[in-house]
């Protein structure tokens, strides 16, 4: 696969760009699910059984921002391991350039 674009290093992104980008996703997406963790908590407990709406609001939200998180994680997994940078970041430098 060394012909794969995927699989190289931008020419205006270093790795050490890349991966930094990388890891403030993951630390942005980490914070979303904690607050979204939270809200679920909060408009799930007691006194709340009766707000079905907010709680299944809430459940998507949480949902949505875990999935968003594991992402994150698997593409910085990725790019560490095999050094695929996401398509999202490519096309960014791409514009950028």
């Amino acid at each position: 696969m060394p012909d794969d674009p995927a699989t190289k290093t931008l020419f205006h992104e270093s790795s050490e760009s890349v991966f930094a980008i990388l890891q403030a996703e993951v630390g942005r997406t980490r914070e979303e699910s904690i607050r979204a963790r939270h809200l679920f908590w909060a408009v799930s407990g007691p006194g709340e059984a009766d707000n079905m709406a907010r709680i299944e609001s809430a459940a998507r939200a949480q949902v949505t921002a875990v999935t968003a998180y594991t992402n994150a994680i698997r593409e910085c997994n990725e790019f560490l391991l095999n050094g695929i940078i996401p398509e999202e970041i490519r096309k960014r430098n791409k514009a950028a350039h």
